[in-house]
């Protein structure tokens, strides 16, 4: 299909074009991210399992792995084993974990659409915690800590006491 043809025209005739520069302006407000950060984001492979941000943001009182193991097995209808297997953790824990976040709220999980899309996989190194994974992930993707704990409804001294950690964790690495 070739692509649509843009004269030199004032781009306000452009509906969609001012539409997606209006979006992404706000977008790049709304987290705090550069031009270069936005591109990053939405060139992140859409078919490696992940979950969307707002998953963490409008879901308050689960822990992270809580989080994780409920909305892969609610709205991605994942088994306990299926689970297990990406987070590389053992089928029980996921059990256990899922059991306990459903006494906490037997409803499903709020979820909005995210341009931020977390990778699953993120959560497969057991060397550095769950919470610890998340926070390395965002913290690469251009957030401050502050931003962080906002976004992960988290005390700000235990992100920036987990991202010490992380760093410390990293450093060791080498």
């Amino acid at each position: 299909m070739p692509e649509p043809e843009i004269k030199d025209e004032p781009l306000s005739k452009h509906s969609s074009l001012t539409a997606l520069k209006v979006l992404s302006e706000y977008v790049k407000k709304q987290y705090g991210l550069s031009q270069e950060q936005l591109y990053r984001l939405l060139e992140q492979r859409i078919e490696e399992l992940a979950i969307p941000l707002s998953v963490f943001e409008l879901n308050p009182g689960f822990s992270i792995l809580e989080l994780v193991s409920k909305y892969l097995k609610e709205n991605l209808n994942l088994t306990y084993h299926q689970i297990a297997q990406h987070l590389n953790r053992n089928d029980r824990t996921i059990w256990t974990t899922y059991n306990n976040a459903i006494k906490k709220q037997a409803a499903p999980l709020k979820a909005e659409h995210s341009l931020l899309q977390i990778p699953v996989s993120i959560f497969s190194s057991r060397k550095l915690s769950v919470l610890e994974s998340l926070v390395f992930y965002l913290s690469a993707q251009g957030f401050s800590v502050k931003n962080i704990a906002l976004t992960l409804n988290r005390d700000y001294h235990t992100i920036w006491i987990t991202n010490k950690k992380v760093m410390k964790k990293q450093n060791e690495k080498r």
